[in-house]
């Protein structure tokens, strides 16, 4: 064992300098999933243009409207980018720290830690302050702070969005993780030999 690593529940662990790089490239994988989400999008928006086609005939607010749906998918696929990124940093990076600190980099834990760090930005930017009130389509969702049971289920919807990419975003971080895992003990099998 060399002298930058310890040993942690009975296997070797290297050393925060070490494992950096395989944390960032791990990460970034996280950041990427919005990205790939609104890739998505704007390739099935493409698809349903394909599909419908166009003709000499199409009514030019047709087009335009078309124009403006991938214009406005990829206006939101870069600020998810960036939003993912900005979260990613603030809050993946130190559970990723703390995580590999004690060992428990596991696709279970990555899945449901990023649950949890994906709606954790989004429960307490919706949480409800004192005196505020709102409502969409006349459904009342907040009445002086207080939610009201559409508020609620409101409420839970955007959370579970949320949470649900961040779990998707944890799992790509694990699935770099052990890929990363990987290629260095084939080089260290490989430089042995």
């Amino acid at each position: 064992m060399s002298s930058n690593q310890r040993v942690v529940k009975g296997d070797t662990q290297s050393s925060l300098w070490d494992v950096m790089p395989k944390m960032m490239f791990a990460i970034t994988a996280a950041v990427m999933v919005p990205v790939i989400v609104f890739i998505v999008l704007l390739l099935l928006i493409f698809g349903i243009l394909l599909i419908t086609g166009f003709s000499s005939e199409t009514p030019i607010f047709v087009v335009s409207a078309a124009s403006y749906s991938i214009l406005v998918v990829l206006f939101l696929g870069f600020a998810a980018f960036f939003v993912a990124g900005f979260q990613v940093g603030l809050l993946g990076f130190p559970a990723s720290i703390i995580g590999w600190h004690l060992g428990l980099i596991r696709w279970w834990s990555s899945v449901i830690v990023g649950f949890f760090l994906g709606c954790l930005p989004i429960a307490l930017l919706m949480f409800p302050r004192k005196g505020s009130s709102s409502s969409v389509q006349g459904v009342p969702l907040m009445i002086d702070g207080v939610f009201t049971s559409a508020g609620w289920l409101d409420y839970a919807e955007k959370i579970l969005f949320m949470g649900f990419f961040g779990a998707v975003g944890g799992f790509s971080f694990w699935l770099i993780w052990r890929y990363w895992e990987r290629i260095t003990r084939v080089r260290e099998n490989y430089a042995i030999h």
